[in-house]
């Protein structure tokens, strides 16, 4: 029982233990990724991270619904950050390996993306090209579509 126990603790800590269920502060993580404050009344509809083994690398998708009044103070906090733009802007970064269930046609959505890897490792000269032209990826990319007061995070580490 012990070698039992021993070896599956060994398995998880190897291979990293996936996680598909929203930890309990799923939302907290997602406004510091998103650069919002805190909010609380929203609800996570679906969310499924699978980061983990010793690099970190993985995917993070999540879905909330969220009230009308933090529909409103996100749009007023993304009137004065400069990475949320109008969906019709998106321009080149369609080219990075988003995953599919980001509305990326909403006519009144607005988009963030957060580039980590300048932060993370500034000294890699792969910097200096689009995200999408680099060997690995390490970004946050949401939409909100204020008609359905819907938020969508995709975040990637490779």
């Amino acid at each position: 029982m012990t070698r039992t126990m021993i070896s599956l603790l060994l398995g998880c800590s190897l291979l990293g233990c996936n996680s598909q269920v929203a930890p309990p502060d799923d939302i907290g993580r997602i406004c510091e990724m998103l650069r919002l404050a805190r909010f609380s009344d929203a609800e996570i509809v679906e969310s499924s991270d699978d980061h983990g083994g010793f690099h970190g690398d993985g995917e993070y998708w999540a879905k909330l619904r969220i009230s009308d009044a933090t529909a409103v103070k996100l749009l007023s906090a993304a009137e004065t950050d400069a990475d949320w733009k109008p969906l019709s802007d998106i321009g080149d970064l369609r080219l990075l390996p988003l995953d599919s269930r980001l509305p990326l046609d909403s006519p009144s959505g607005i988009y963030f993306f957060r580039d980590f890897q300048p932060e993370w490792y500034p000294e890699y000269e792969s910097n200096n090209r689009p995200p999408h032209d680099r060997n690995s990826y390490n970004f946050v990319f949401a939409v909100f579509d204020p008609e359905t007061k819907q938020l969508f995070v995709y975040n990637l580490d490779t």
